[in-house]
């Protein structure tokens, strides 16, 4: 398999996350700005002023058919959720010393916080933007806690496309499994020895994908009765931190980036490589072509990093 650049597009600072949606290319800079690209010509739709410093985490819904929101997060604590439509700002608050959010991918009626310490809970809150009634929580009204059960710095965060699962993976290498459900803890799972700095899910929910410093990509299935333990893993997968790993939406492809300056891609069936491509910086983010937008599903993904470059890439053979 080969792949090629399709287009590049410059973005003001060094871009942390970036996400495709069926609204467009989102990423979100250092300099607290989220840019909305075209994701079919790659022109840039909107720019959105967030927060007065690092827009350190952004996530969204991975579904077509569900209203197309996203949530934006700074490091001075503001959370905006913004609606891919409008490209405008829906609502937004501010959570003092918080690190990660996810919004919930299926409801969209709450989000998911992580302290930028070590803690023992994760902080969940209202992500509604119209109360029906006073008894209604508005967005950022706080809702409950997932407890950890013990004390750790939770440094990536995902929710799995069914809504079922949040992993949260933490500085000593340990991710938490909560089912969203009860908001029990139902996983610790201990396949990395290092920070964890990125988690993915197969499209059926099925399997978690998780990478770290430790330069391993490890798989677990989700539905398999023992609480830890690898499918398989990808071992020395690069030659540093491995920064984002993301499945493809027709589960053939596994796409990792790291700190080494290169993007490969992983057979999921062989379970071999089968493309590297070098980069000119660090990668910190990949994104695959969700379904139901123009083209066919996991034959594309955007990459992001450290020099303010989005790439698009596409299969080429």
């Amino acid at each position: 398999m080969t792949v090629s650049t399709h287009i590049s597009n410059d973005a003001e600072d060094a871009v942390w996350n970036a996400r495709w949606t069926s609204q467009g290319v989102l990423a979100a800079s250092n300099d607290g700005h989220l840019s909305i690209w075209d994701g079919t010509t790659a022109e840039n739709k909107a720019g959105l002023g967030i927060s007065q410093l690092s827009l350190f985490s952004l996530s969204s819904t991975p579904h077509p058919e569900c209203p197309q929101l996203a949530l934006a997060s700074g490091m001075d604590g503001t959370t905006s959720l913004i609606s891919l439509a409008d490209a405008a700002v829906a609502a937004s608050t501010s959570h003092a010393g918080i690190w990660k959010t996810a919004i919930h991918p299926i409801t969209l009626d709450h989000y998911a916080t992580s302290s930028a310490k070590a803690d023992s809970k994760l902080s969940i809150y209202s992500a509604n933007v119209h109360p029906q009634s006073e008894e209604d929580p508005s967005f950022g009204t706080y809702l409950a806690d997932y407890e950890m059960g013990k004390e750790a710095f939770i440094i990536a965060m995902e929710y799995s496309p069914n809504g079922v699962w949040l992993a949260c993976g933490a500085q000593s290498g340990q991710t938490y499994v909560f089912d969203t459900k009860s908001g029990s803890l139902v996983r610790v799972l201990t396949t990395h020895s290092k920070p964890i700095r990125s988690i993915s899910f197969s499209p059926d929910s099925s399997i978690l994908y998780t990478s770290g410093d430790d330069k391993i990509i490890s798989a677990v299935d989700l539905r398999a009765s023992t609480s830890s333990g690898a499918v398989f893993s990808f071992t020395n997968a690069h030659d540093s931190s491995i920064t984002a790993v993301s499945a493809a939406p027709d589960s053939k492809l596994l796409a990792s980036g790291s700190t080494d300056h290169s993007v490969r891609l992983f057979d999921v069936g062989q379970r071999a490589s089968v493309a590297k491509i070098a980069q000119d910086d660090e990668v910190w983010s990949l994104s695959w072509r969700p379904l139901g937008v123009s083209g066919t599903a996991g034959s594309a993904f955007v990459s992001s990093g450290d020099s303010g470059v989005v790439r698009w890439w596409k299969s080429a053979s």
